[in-house]
């Protein structure tokens, strides 16, 4: 297994050096989103989620909303007031003209005060559009039914969204690649802090916990680590419990989420408890390894999904006698990453088979492989890399091919 490239820089602002370039990176990100809606021939979109970060810069614990243009029309932003006023003192990006008031909209409350809200909500956003001088031209929206359906009666020509922003975030420039590295670069170190947990008797809980405080002390925010042990790894159950560590467990589980500026993490690594693995658990992880680096392999330019598919293996290769290629679809599967968990590419034998897509340069793509025993055990691989002309490069620094062994280890004398 090859060296990864290495970071030389942190996390912190300097004068001297260029690192990520923020206005850059906010200002490349705004041009691909207008130029993705123009292209579908939309006039505007309102944007929910991850995707007003992504048009925006926008980071608020609270809903909020925007409403960007195909063109140099300026953005809109709707938030709640005490977030709105931080904007309009923080982020000269924004016109402060255009920040307005989002209402809290609970369909807890009683159902004519929601009715209300939504009213509220529909005013003002048609007020935007009013002022933008959008009459009948198309405005995407990833909006509630209630507010969209309320902007159609007022003779908004509203439209669905559909996968036009997916598009837009699917090439990543080079300073959101930079900013998957420093990803990475948090990831591998959360992962050392929760393998000093590791020993018999620990529980999967505690190991996230050391994992997650080492992660917001360094700023990181809205991710989840979820960890399993001993034969909840095989099916992958997927849920962490308090499960309490046995010698000779395996255990694997992820890092995934918002790491850094806004950027998503997903990585998994597999190692035993206590002990040296036995052959029985290496054999899984070898197989598992191999799967993983041929993936890797076909992640190429001039490839498509297709050929990458075709480095996977079918459902009935994975020991749970299944039947079908949808079934094994969480654990076998390539996905896009970048400020969303879930971007462009979406591979696996299901769809990809028979619809390919090209691998284009530029592209952030995790790779999920995993494998074992039901009820007994099993073991579970995850990378995320970069498409580079020269094929996939992995953002990871901690090895993967074999088994991590954890500090603790309990040892005999012969």
């Amino acid at each position: 297994m090859e060296l990864e490239r290495r970071l030389s820089w942190g996390t912190a602002a300097v004068d001297w050096e260029e690192r990520v370039n923020m206005a850059r990176m906010r200002e490349e990100r705004l041009a691909k989103t207008r130029a993705a809606l123009a292209s579908k021939g939309y006039a505007a979109a309102l944007l929910v989620g991850e995707n007003v970060r992504y048009a925006t810069g926008m980071r608020t614990s609270a809903p909020h909303m925007a409403l960007v243009f195909a063109d140099d029309r300026e953005t809109y932003l709707f938030m709640r007031t005490e977030h709105g006023d931080n904007v309009k003192k923080h982020c000269p990006w924004i016109n402060p003209d255009k920040v307005r008031d989002f209402p809290i909209m609970e369909r807890w409350t009683q159902e004519d005060a929601y009715k209300e809200s939504i009213g509220v909500m529909v005013d003002l956003i048609y007020q935007a559009l009013q002022e933008a001088h959008i009459g009948r031209e198309q405005v995407a929206s990833e909006l509630p039914a209630d507010v969209s359906n309320g902007l159609k009666d007022k003779g908004i020509n509203i439209v669905g969204l559909g996968n036009t922003m997916m598009q837009a975030r699917e090439i990543k420039t080079i300073d959101e690649i930079n900013c998957l590295r420093m990803v990475g670069s948090l990831a591998d170190a959360a992962w050392c802090h929760m393998l000093d947990v590791v020993r018999p008797g620990a529980t999967d809980c505690e190991m996230a916990a050391a994992g997650r405080n080492y992660l917001v002390s360094k700023g990181s925010w809205n991710f989840n680590i979820s960890l399993r042990t001993g034969p909840n790894c095989y099916p992958n159950w997927g849920l962490m419990t308090d499960r309490m560590m046995q010698p000779g467990d395996l255990g694997f589980g992820y890092i995934m989420g918002d790491l850094y500026m806004g950027y998503r993490s997903c990585y998994h690594r597999t190692f035993c408890v206590g002990q040296e693995p036995t052959q029985r658990q290496k054999n899984w992880y070898n197989k598992c390894y191999e799967w993983e680096v041929a993936i890797q392999d076909a992640i190429k330019p001039g490839n498509t999904t297709t050929d990458v598919a075709k480095a996977m293996p079918t459902c009935d290769e994975l020991n749970l006698g299944l039947e079908h290629e949808f079934q094994v679809g969480s654990n076998f599967i390539c996905h896009g990453v970048g400020v969303g968990s879930h971007d462009i590419p979406n591979i696996n034998r299901f769809w990809s088979m028979e619809h390919p897509e090209p691998i284009r340069v530029g592209q952030c793509i995790a790779v999920h492989t995993c494998y074992g025993e039901p009820g007994v055990g099993g073991v579970r691989i995850e990378n995320v890399g970069v498409v580079t002309e020269n094929g996939w490069e992995n953002f990871f620094t901690i090895p993967y091919d074999g088994i991590l062994m954890t500090p603790y280890q309990v040892k005999t004398a012969r």
